[in-house]
């Protein structure tokens, strides 16, 4: 069943089932989050919706896309590229999956980093 609040100008829609799980997303019209909840019901009920695993992506995997997607159309895209390649850099927390990634985890790439 599909729930959709008005959240900050926007619809922050949601969909939940029994066997399949729960998954969100927001959008600015009404009718775009209808129709996606429509599509993420129909997936549920047939079988063929499928939940990301997060055992599956790691850190890297997030932050390229993050790069890919959202940086470029920032004000400061030049500036937050740099930084984001650099942080790509540090291969052990790049290579740190999701369902892994804990608080120690960063603390011990910013603690590395303070020494350097």
């Amino acid at each position: 069943m599909a729930s959709i609040r008005q959240r900050n100008g926007r619809r922050q829609t949601q969909v939940r089932s029994r066997q399949s799980g729960a998954i969100a997303k927001s959008f600015y019209r009404k009718t775009d989050a209808i129709r996606w909840a429509t599509e993420q019901e129909a997936q549920m009920q047939a079988g063929t919706w499928n939940k990301v695993d997060l055992s599956s992506l790691t850190i890297g995997d997030m932050m390229r896309t993050y790069v890919e997607r959202v940086t470029p159309h920032k004000r400061g895209a030049q500036t937050e590229q740099r930084r984001l390649s650099r942080l790509l850099g540090e291969k052990s927390l790049m290579a740190t999956y999701l369902n892994t990634s804990l608080p120690p985890v960063f603390a011990a790439v910013r603690d590395r980093r303070i020494q350097d």
